[in-house]
């Protein structure tokens, strides 16, 4: 699933740009571009970059390079980072990826998060009850 995830990313990217980013080209555009990727994939779903970079055939040095470095060429030109949003926007709203199945293991772990998730509001609200009905006899 990350593969699709990524690889729609790279096609949108590339699609805003008008250059397929996955060329070895060194070019600013293609640079700036894979920048936006990485920055997107590490910050917006937490991906290490040693996955960033299997999945991109790059080194997990150069996608850590590009992560730090994208804020500073935003700083410098701000349509960089007006380009950045316009892609997340899109990436986020097209989100084609959420409607393919998941793996079983996948699903196993976000069923057991949920459950977890449940037992805390279940223990929160009891506090919050016990609280409120000791607050209420003082």
């Amino acid at each position: 699933m990350k593969d699709l995830i990524i690889q729609d990313l790279i096609r949108i990217t590339s699609k805003n740009l008008g250059v397929d980013i996955r060329d070895k080209n060194r070019s600013k555009i293609y640079v700036e571009g894979r920048f936006i990727v990485y920055y997107l994939l590490k910050k917006s779903l937490g991906y290490t970059y040693s996955e960033i970079g299997r999945a991109v055939q790059r080194t997990h040095a150069t996608v850590l390079h590009g992560v730090k470095e994208l804020p500073f060429i935003i700083k410098f030109n701000p349509e960089v980072g007006l380009l950045k949003e316009k892609i997340a926007k899109e990436w986020t709203s097209e989100a084609s990826y959420v409607t393919r199945p998941i793996s079983k293991q996948d699903r196993k772990n976000l069923e057991e998060k949920i459950f977890l998730l449940n037992l805390e509001i279940q223990t929160l609200t009891k506090q919050l009850e016990s609280k409120q009905f000791y607050e209420q006899g003082t």
